[in-house]
């Protein structure tokens, strides 16, 4: 995945993560939790793992003028293998409004925050609320929750 741009999207009250980049969540075998290379399972099941797909490549995405309203998760997962990090990723006024409280949300129970990992030069601009945390602020303005 690379060159991508997702531009002028609202997701109205969605029951999954909104912003999913990372691998297929499914199962090819009869174990409906195994790990191919996310297991459907996952993050509901302490022992089902997500895994980024080897020498995948998730490269200058953007998203601009995203909103979510509502969601009913956490706002999204951003995942990649440690062979190939993510790098170049910008949310460029993504919002998130309307989140439920922490503790309703699961599977983190701490809304309203990204799964970010193995990604590097995320950037987070354009008053982008949340912030994934492993993203740096493009504005002094701007703070991690």
């Amino acid at each position: 995945m690379k060159d991508v741009l997702y531009e002028n999207i609202v997701i109205d009250h969605p029951s999954g993560w909104p912003i999913w980049i990372g691998p297929a969540q499914q199962s090819d075998s009869v174990e409906l939790c195994a790990a191919h290379p996310c297991s459907l399972c996952w993050p509901d099941l302490p022992t089902a793992k997500c895994q980024g797909v080897q020498y995948s490549t998730y490269q200058n995405i953007t998203l601009r003028n995203i909103t979510i309203l509502s969601p009913e998760t956490s706002p999204g997962v951003l995942l990649a293998d440690p062979s190939s990090p993510m790098k170049g990723v910008t949310f460029d006024s993504v919002k998130v409004i309307g989140q439920k409280t922490p503790h309703s949300i699961l599977p983190w129970k701490r809304a309203p925050y990204y799964e970010c990992k193995r990604v590097t030069g995320g950037v987070a601009r354009g008053g982008t609320s949340p912030i994934p945390k492993c993203f740096k602020v493009n504005s002094a303005a701007v703070v991690h929750p």
